[in-house]
């Protein structure tokens, strides 16, 4: 997605895309230049994103299932796949 440098040499990053590799307000980052390419890295490393990012980064905006909703399903699949 293409962006815009602004007066104050900012940008704006894609929320998703700043989940998605564990960054969120106030991260701490690096910009790396090589060439004519300038990297955005975080200055700490973080092991990205994880599972409980997922909805985040897909946009889904529905409530969350109760872990009691969860072992339910689960129970149903394994009882269906026997």
């Amino acid at each position: 997605m293409p962006t815009t440098i602004s007066s104050k040499r900012q940008i704006v990053i894609p929320k998703n895309d700043l989940i998605a590799v564990g960054l969120t307000e106030g991260s701490r980052v690096r910009v790396i230049r090589e060439g004519h390419t300038l990297s955005i890295v975080p200055d700490k490393a973080r092991d990205g994103s994880n599972i409980d990012d997922g909805p985040k980064i897909l946009g889904y905006k529905g409530r969350k299932a109760t872990q009691a909703e969860i072992s339910k399903a689960i129970a149903a699949g394994a009882a269906e796949s026997l």
